[in-house]
C-alpha cells in the first residue's frame, strides 16, 4: 500500500515535470527513461516488484534495476522533504 502511495506521489511530480536529478552519476536522459518507466510500469500494474523495476531498469540505459530502485528512492525522500517543508 504505502508503495503505491508513493508512485502516485512520484507520478505526479512527474507529470508537472519537476522531478529533478538526484544524483550526479544519472543524466538527465536517464532521468527521464526512469520517468517514462515509472509512469509505464506504475505499483499497480500487477507485476511483482522484481518484474517490475526489471522492465524500468530496461528502459534506462547504463542502469540496473537496483540503481533505479535506490534512485527512485532517494528521489522519493528529497520530494518527502519538501513536501514537509512547506
Amino acid at each position: 500500500m504505502r508503495d503505491n502511495v508513493i508512485d502516485t506521489e512520484a507520478a505526479k511530480v512527474v507529470q508537472k515535470g519537476v522531478m529533478a536529478v538526484a544524483s550526479d552519476d544519472w543524466s538527465q536522459e536517464q532521468q527521464k527513461a526512469l520517468e517514462r518507466g515509472l509512469i509505464a510500469f506504475p505499483a499497480s500494474a500487477g507485476l511483482s516488484p522484481t518484474d517490475r523495476w526489471t522492465k524500468i531498469a530496461g528502459m534506462v540505459d547504463g542502469k540496473d534495476p537496483k540503481e533505479c530502485v535506490a534512485h527512485y528512492k532517494q528521489i522519493c525522500a528529497e520530494v518527502k522533504a519538501k513536501a514537509t517543508k512547506k
